[in-house]
């Protein structure tokens, strides 16, 4: 039997497998974006398929907050990105995120 440990609320149950995790999840009619599985201390995709024996562990995905920290360097804590690999740049702020495009057109694409 697989082993299964649903968190939110959290509780153990018992499947019989082998059985893949699409099929598991299918099972407690969870949808695969909203959940990570984890098999042992790795993340698994849902195409795996569970060995008999195995223990599972199915966790909510929590994301959220917009308040960003300041960061100890003056920064706002925003979050910025950056791709070089020209002698141009074009850079664009949009929502407090910050991203660089550097190319040798000046980032026109």
């Amino acid at each position: 039997m697989v082993k299964v440990l649903l968190r939110n609320p959290r509780r153990e149950v018992e499947v019989d497998g082998p059985i893949t995790v699409h099929a598991l999840l299918r099972r407690f009619e969870l949808s695969p974006e909203t959940v990570l599985v984890i098999v042992g201390e790795e993340l698994v995709t849902h195409d795996v398929k569970l060995a008999d024996d195995a223990s599972v562990e199915i966790r909510p995905v929590i994301s959220g907050g917009d308040a960003a920290e300041p960061c100890p360097d003056g920064r706002d804590g925003a979050a910025e990105s950056t791709i070089s690999g020209g002698d141009g740049a074009q850079s664009t702020t949009s929502g407090g995120a910050e991203s660089t495009i550097s190319g040798g057109d000046g980032g026109r694409r």
